[in-house]
């Protein structure tokens, strides 16, 4: 039995998992030209590979990760794709899967027939032209790999690292999944013993279940520990490649990850947009590690998580991250969701840069210093409902090229950065002050509805007002005094009432649930004023109503004070509440 408490209690006490500052970015790094890579996988529809190449294309891309398994050999279609990849010069990482009826046959000493050769055929086959060949499958996931533990993994592993050898090319492995380095721990210096490290040393480095690329893991030693032990993406990437290099593993990939839209879409209601925020500010801050050789996105085509949503509502028994074996659906259903353009975009911008550090990480606003081909760019947001002016980021005013995170040119920079990235490109000979702290505008959360909604009205250096720009007039009158009755407006002069109703409003805006228009935020001496606009034609809920209503906001992970539940009814018998009402929400 492999000592799992032994080599992990060595690795702890020789100190090589302290890591001061581990959860801030690099000072400086290179992003590798090679960095983003996407799971691919075959299907039996007539055109699907014409169709995978153009999307290939598309995204500008070339290292693909093929899972590969023994029906292949029966099946042809991955069999065909392998080699249409390899015709047109993709870098195949080639992930062999030992489907997990045959992996618990395994012993600890002896691998089955079946396996050796499978992999001696394969590699007979397309040795000359795989890049690398990756070995193993979320073996911290007994009941998808079906090994009974790793050490039964081991005779498997060692007789694909021996044919790889023979034609001598690199091993990636052995595919742990998630933020659970016990498990590489304890397998790498049972590999070392053998002469048989990975070349590669590669884990799946999921972040879902932190709610946010950025977090803290609160999956970690609970809540109220995730701020001592900062295990963030970055913090965590760090750590693998700090277990690489202790065991002279020049190379660490993640060959798979992942964002459920599932999982999004039990807090927000526009899942598919939050997608695409996630994917580029992950791809962003793994970069900013500089921890990690390669990353795979998959799988491109899925219905649950897939760049391209294929139409259906199947889900495999075996998870993809096990096995992707099948792209499922018809072509005609296909449909590309606003992620693959944030991962191309992602691709196109940060790929191939030097990082060039962080101006501010870790504390809700996220700035990211690049510069490619001779130009500075950067790549800014924050977290989940926070928001930042960009008048306290940037000290004087900016000469700059905005993209949104689809790579879409803005017709002019945003006022405010929020938790859609936007990318700012420099003119090469502006200058770019910054104040020396950015900080988020505190207590105030923001969910606006795209880059331009809302703008910002400067005072004075203590007093910007946010205001929604088609109401510029009104909020002027009422910066003056001015408090005509306009078209259902109110206006709340009670500070704390108006934060709170702020606050509440949009968060309901970022649940998708209806509540007042925002028109404005005034700033007075560290107080606030409210203006708000409610639509015609309300009316109280009845109680059975209500009941429904306040059943729809805790599924949204909201709650509201019986006495205090402000809700309404619109004209189309749609629940309405009010911002006004008691309010508390779960931090997503």
């Amino acid at each position: 039995m492999i000592n799992y408490i032994k080599n992990n209690l060595k690795f702890l006490f020789s100190g090589n998992g302290i890591l001061v500052k581990g959860h801030l970015p690099c000072k400086e790094c290179h992003v590798p030209s090679d960095f983003l890579g996407i799971c691919v996988a075959g299907s039996p529809e007539e055109g699907y590979n014409d169709y995978l190449l153009e999307q290939l294309k598309s995204l500008g891309i070339s290292q693909v990760r093929l899972d590969y398994t023994y029906s292949d050999l029966e099946t042809n279609f991955n069999a065909e794709l392998l080699n249409l990849l390899f015709n047109n010069g993709y870098k195949v990482m080639l992930h062999l899967v030992q489907p997990p009826d045959d992996a618990t046959l395994n012993t600890e000493h002896e691998a089955t027939e079946k396996w050796k050769t499978f992999v001696a055929d394969v590699l007979k086959e397309h040795h000359s032209k795989i890049e690398y060949i990756e070995v193993g499958s979320t073996l911290n996931r007994k009941k998808w790999t079906k090994y009974q533990s790793l050490k039964t993994f081991i005779p498997s592993w060692l007789f694909a690292y021996g044919e790889a050898k023979k034609y001598d090319f690199l091993v990636a492995g052995p595919n742990f999944t998630d933020f659970e380095p016990i498990y590489n721990i304890a397998l790498l210096p049972e590999l070392k013993k053998l002469d048989a490290l990975p070349d590669i040393h590669t884990n799946n480095m999921f972040a879902e279940r932190a709610v946010e690329p950025e977090l803290f893991d609160h999956k970690v030693l609970g809540y109220k520990l995730r701020w001592v032990h900062k295990f963030n993406l970055i913090k965590k990437a760090k750590l693998y490649h700090k277990i690489s290099a202790v065991f002279g593993i020049s190379k660490t990939m993640s060959p798979h990850v992942a964002w459920s839209l599932r999982r999004i879409d039990r807090v927000l209601a526009d899942k598919e947009e939050k997608h695409a925020d996630y994917v580029a500010r992950y791809c962003a801050l793994l970069a900013a590690s500089g921890s990690f050789d390669r990353m795979y996105w998959g799988p491109l085509v899925s219905q649950r998580e897939g760049f391209i949503d294929d139409g259906t509502d199947f889900y495999p028994e075996l998870f993809h991250v096990t096995l992707y074996s099948k792209a499922n659906g018809k072509l005609k259903d296909y449909r590309k969701r606003p992620a693959f353009d944030a991962y191309r975009t992602a691709q196109k911008f940060i790929v191939g840069s030097d990082y060039m550090g962080a101006p501010a990480s870790s504390k809700g606003l996220e700035i990211h210093r690049f510069e490619k081909e001779g130009q500075e760019f950067h790549m800014l947001w924050t977290t989940n409902g926070n928001v930042a002016s960009l008048s306290s980021i940037y000290s004087s005013e900016i000469s700059v090229k905005a993209y949104d995170v689809y790579g879409k040119k803005l017709d002019k920079t945003p006022a405010y950065i929020f938790e859609k990235p936007v990318y700012l490109f420099f003119d090469k000979e502006s200058p770019i002050n910054m104040v020396q702290t950015p900080k988020l505008i505190p207590k105030v959360r923001f969910k606006p509805f795209g880059y331009h909604e809302f703008a910002e009205l400067v005072i004075n250096s203590d007093r910007k007002v946010i205001y929604k720009k088609e109401y510029e007039e009104l909020v002027l009158k009422f910066i003056n005094s001015d408090k005509t009755p306009y078209e259902n407006t109110i206006y709340i002069t009670d500070s704390k009432k108006a934060l709170k109703c702020w606050n509440n409003l949009h968060e309901l805006r970022r649940r998708g649930l209806l509540t007042e228009e925002p028109v404005s935020l005034v700033p007075n001496a560290r107080k606030y004023s409210l203006i708000i606009r409610q639509p015609d034609g309300l009316k109280k809920a009845s109680t059975a109503e209500k009941i429904e209503a306040v059943e729809v906001l805790t599924n949204r992970k909201g709650s509201c004070q019986d006495n205090g539940c402000q809700i309404f009814t619109t004209v189309d018998s749609k629940p309405f509440f009010s911002c006004q009402g008691l309010y508390t929400f779960a931090d997503r």
